[in-house]
Parts: structure tokens; C-alpha cells; sequence
């Protein structure tokens, strides 16, 4: 039996519009306008609803029953899914779909856009060989908007717009080469080769004055950026062969939870021992900072502790909730 990682991978496949699941019956990946099995066990009712809090979806669960309900989960390796849910008689409806492929899709000028879910479309929708009384999908988003100017540094701003825009984790500067963006793990190159003293006056620009001397001397330093509206930031910044090289990390504008990142809700058992050392472990990228960010949110929602964090540089900035935090 696949897991739900292995069946959402299939959405990577140009041909496949979405993946969908209902009770009892085989998950399907629709093909055209054709749904076809990708495995041979059918899932039940409750399967579906932990695929769903998995997702993301744990708020919305316990009334899905009553209320249909949409959000937006990330996976790694194929970025934003719009997630589409509803439930009738026990019987539970979900689908799966590219944010970024549904993004693309043009909608004729004289049809009107696709409502928000309400029970006459959900029942009127019988068409769907796989799931009767399927859900409407919701209006795509607004497209994106020129790239801002920002501050003295525009050439480095739209940069990182553009990372921002193709959902990459990291923007790499190297003299002599192109702009690389981590992307799904892996770099992809844009645009034609960078020279060092455009690199150079780039980042010389952002390091900031404090940390100057420390990029003389040691030939590395690491900074938060923070560049309204584009977002936070962590800056690495070294000296290399051909000059300069600098590192952008985009950090999430929402501190992520347990269930956005697909993490099983147990960890959040960790915020209520007294004493002790828990350890969060594992290799560069994989998910370290946002799993810390997530535990601490819960803290700073649950509690009314002071939480001391101690990091260079601050990634999450937690908004003031229950907790104080330093």
C-alpha cells in the first residue's frame, strides 16, 4: 500500500491534473479527463482523515462534516498543494492539487469564476466518475505582482523576489556564474553569468557595518536580512577564489506548525516535559529550524513561559501570542 508522499508524487507528472481519494474507493490521478488507480487498496474513511491531518488539515477535520473545507500544504519536492475536502454520510472527498499548476491554467473571459464551495455546486456535481459531489474549486490566486524596488540594493532585491516566486529554498551569488536557486534540493541556474565586482558590490552592500571586520579578518559571516515586502532572510556571506559568494535562505513568512511540515502531532509532547534535553537532529535543510519554530509557536501559544532562544543569526520572529520570548 503507497503512502501518501509516494501517491502526492505522482503530481509531478505533467500529464496528472490532481490527485484524489475517497472512502472505499482506489486513489486516482486524474489524467485528462479520465481518473485512473495508482494503487489497489482502497482507503477507508478514517485513512483518509489521517492523510488529511497529515496535509495540514487538522483544524479542519473535526467539521469537515459540516463544513467543507480548503487550505494550502507544502511538500517537499513539488512545493505548494492546494488540498479540497469534504465530508456526506461518513464518507469522506479529497483532492490534490499543484499550486503553482493551477496557477498556470487561463479561464475563459466569458465564464465566471469558480465559486467557493456551497452545497448546490457540491451536490450538482455529479459528473466526476470518481468522486460524486465534488468539490468546486476555489478562484486561483491574483497573479504576481513587479517584482518591488527596494531600498539601494534593487539588483539583489529582484534576486530574491525571483527566489521567492519560484518557491526556492536558497539564492546563491557566485562571481562567473549564473544566479543559482535550490529548488526541490537541487540547483538550477538562471540567467547569464554574474561578474565579481557586480557580486562583490551587491553583497558589500547588505553585510552589515558590525560584521565587516569579521568578513576581513575570518573571511565568512551570517546576518539576518529583512527586506519589506520581500521577506526574512539568513545571509551567509564569504570570500572564495573569484570573490565573493553569498547565501540567502528564505525564511517562511508564517512560523510553520507540526502539521503544515507533516510531522506527526506526538512531538508536541516535547513542550510538556519540565526538564530533560530534547535534541532535533539531521543534515543541512532538512527541516531542523522549522521544526524548532513550530515547537516554540506552540509554547508561545499554549503557555505563558519565557522562552530564551539562542541563535545567530534569529531566523522566525514569533509574533506576540500567550509567551514571552527573548
Amino acid at each position: 500500500m503507497k503512502t501518501l508522499q509516494q501517491m502526492l508524487r505522482e503530481l509531478a507528472r505533467p500529464e496528472v491534473g490532481e490527485f484524489a481519494v475517497a472512502s472505499d474507493r482506489l486513489p486516482c490521478v486524474k489524467m485528462g479527463d479520465q481518473y485512473q488507480p495508482i494503487d489497489d487498496v482502497a482507503r477507508s474513511t478514517d485513512a483518509i482523515l489521517d492523510m488529511l491531518v497529515a496535509a495540514g488539515g487538522s483544524r479542519y477535520v473535526e467539521d469537515l462534516e459540516t463544513k467543507p473545507a480548503a487550505w494550502t500544504t507544502r511538500v517537499d519536492g513539488l512545493g505548494p498543494v492546494e488540498v479540497t475536502a469534504v465530508m456526506r454520510g461518513g464518507r469522506v472527498q479529497a483532492r490534490f492539487t499543484l499550486t503553482n499548476r493551477s496557477q498556470g491554467r487561463q479561464v475563459p473571459q466569458t465564464a465566471a469564476p469558480p465559486a467557493p464551495y456551497s452545497e448546490p455546486a457540491m451536490e450538482a456535481n455529479t459528473s466526476d466518475p470518481m468522486l460524486r459531489g465534488a468539490l468546486v474549486r476555489p478562484a486561483p490566486p491574483p497573479a504576481p505582482q513587479p517584482p518591488p524596488r527596494v531600498g539601494t540594493s534593487s539588483r539583489l532585491d529582484e534576486l530574491l523576489y525571483a527566489a521567492r516566486q519560484a518557491e526556492a529554498s536558497d539564492l546563491h551569488l557566485v562571481a562567473g556564474r549564473p544566479t543559482l536557486l535550490r529548488i526541490a534540493g537541487d540547483l538550477v541556474p538562471r540567467g547569464a553569468p554574474i561578474d565579481e565586482a557586480t557580486v562583490d558590490k551587491m553583497l558589500e552592500a547588505v553585510v552589515p557595518e558590525r560584521l565587516r571586520s569579521t568578513l576581513a579578518e575570518q573571511g565568512s559571516c551570517d546576518f539576518a536580512l529583512d527586506r519589506p515586502p520581500l521577506g526574512r532572510f539568513r545571509a551567509n556571506v564569504s570570500r572564495q577564489r573569484t570573490g565573493l559568494k553569498g547565501c540567502f535562505r528564505c525564511i517562511p513568512p508564517v512560523v510553520p506548525t507540526l502539521a503544515s511540515l507533516g510531522l506527526p502531532l506526538e512531538i508536541e509532547r516535547a513542550t510538556h516535559h519540565h526538564q530533560g534535553l530534547v535534541l532535533v537532529t539531521g543534515p543541512t535543510g532538512h527541516g531542523k529550524t522549522s521544526t524548532l519554530a513550530a515547537i516554540v509557536d506552540i509554547i508561545n501559544r499554549e503557555s505563558t513561559h519565557h522562552v530564551i532562544t539562542v541563535e545567530d543569526p534569529v531566523e522566525y520572529v514569533h509574533p506576540r501570542k500567550r509567551a514571552m520570548i527573548s
